[in-house]
């Protein structure tokens, strides 16, 4: 019956296996029960992944965590993989998120340039009042990135948490 299936059917069970460990493990920080959040994530190639805490503190942005502070980030986020010129959602139905580059690299594009950066901690969050001119980030290279919801940043703040002032 296996050899009977069209590739359209496989297409939908392999879509439908990644929407429910998607689901099941909790991994989308926006309304992860929501069909347009788990939808997100089958479309723009969002494979949720499991952190790695030991590599999480060598990451410049989070090296001066305590051991502590890190299990909550572990707890309180959420960590997808993406290949080379994947797109990164920045906008659509997701709450305000940071984007945080674990490994690998991303690209920024705007009507006038595109910037490609290597620097591991680095952050990017769309801002609502951003210019008009952004186009899109995507992944520069296979990467791992951290997606922290604007509340959780903000959490972490008022916790004494070491994030950079520039962050928020």
């Amino acid at each position: 019956m296996a050899e009977r299936l069209s590739n359209q059917t496989k297409q939908f069970f392999n879509k439908l296996t990644l929407l429910l460990s998607a689901v099941s493990l909790g991994s989308c920080q926006v309304s992860p029960n929501s069909r347009e959040a788990v939808l997100l994530q089958v479309q723009s190639g969002m494979n949720p992944t499991a952190k790695n805490l030991r590599k999480l503190a060598e990451v410049p942005f989070f090296q001066d965590f305590t051991k502590d502070q890190l299990n909550w980030v572990d707890q309180h986020t959420d960590e997808y993989g993406f290949g080379t010129d994947e797109i990164i959602p920045t906008k659509g139905d997701m709450e305000t998120v940071y984007w945080i580059l674990l490994y690998g690299s991303w690209i920024i594009e705007n009507g006038v340039e595109t910037q490609k950066l290597t620097e591991l901690g680095s952050w990017f969050q769309q801002a609502s009042d951003a210019a008009d001119d952004f186009k899109q980030l995507k992944a520069g290279s296979t990467s791992y990135i951290l997606m922290v919801s604007e509340k959780n940043m903000y959490v972490m703040k008022e916790m004494g948490y070491p994030i950079p002032e520039s962050i928020i």
